[in-house]
């Protein structure tokens, strides 16, 4: 989940009741690219403070309990041919399961990956697929 909203000037949490937050205030699905873009743009083109919270349950214990509930857990994988080391999914996506080893090949930890996808939506090489499990 993903709370935009700006004011003229501090920090606010959204949760605590004692502030009294004005302008714009919206929530999404943390995994809505689109609409996380269009906040953080907005957030930037905003002329004073604007603030963008982020956040989701830790991934690798949202894993573990799925592994337990017998849940299907989608992951992904890159392929090293298709991939030109672009960094754009690690750069400008920033998703902690992608990592890159010493050789600058592109990878992704299957132990950190939610399967959300989003990384094969971002990759302007279509490098990166949804693994069959």
């Amino acid at each position: 989940m993903i709370k935009w909203f700006r004011k003229e000037a501090g920090v606010y949490d959204s949760n605590d009741e004692r502030w009294r937050v004005t302008g714009e205030k919206t929530s999404w699905a943390l995994f809505d690219i689109k609409k996380s873009t269009e906040a953080y743009k907005r957030a930037l083109e905003y002329n004073g403070t604007s603030v963008v919270i982020s956040k989701s349950p830790c991934i690798i214990l949202e894993n573990r309990n799925k592994r337990k509930r017998k849940e299907k857990i989608n992951t992904y994988q890159i392929d090293q041919d298709k991939c030109k080391k672009c960094k754009t999914c690690i750069g400008k996506f920033g998703c902690p399961a992608i990592y890159f080893e010493e050789d600058e090949s592109i990878h992704i930890d299957i132990n950190q990956c939610n399967g959300c996808g989003n990384c094969a939506t971002i990759c302007p090489f279509k490098a990166i697929y949804k693994e069959e499990n």
